[in-house]
């Protein structure tokens, strides 16, 4: 899902694009991998100009490396304001990095 979500909104041909994304804490579906075992909300503001002071910088690759990357793993990375440069989906790789 941050994959698919990351490129929608690179793609947009907007020069700003709020991301926004969360989940509600699941019970039985948490053992099938089809919910989240905690709620969190995230909202990110993408911009093609940087401006004055951007806060970090991103950009997804295409690669031959597999991965998949859960919402809260992507929730865990923007509220830690942690680096990435690693694959997060089937063909996808991340590189984030932190002003």
């Amino acid at each position: 899902m941050p994959a698919q979500s990351l490129l929608t909104a690179l793609l947009a041909p907007a020069a700003r694009v709020l991301l926004c994304g969360g989940e509600e804490r699941g019970d039985w579906l948490v053992n099938y991998y089809s919910a989240q075992d905690r709620t969190f909300g995230y909202a990110v503001a993408l911009t093609r100009d940087a401006g004055p002071a951007p806060l970090g910088r991103l950009a997804l690759l295409p690669t031959e490396e597999a991965g998949l990357m859960k919402q809260s793993e992507w929730f865990d990375l923007l509220h830690q304001r942690r680096a990435l440069d690693g694959p997060i989906a089937l063909g996808w790789r991340l590189q984030l990095n932190w002003s």
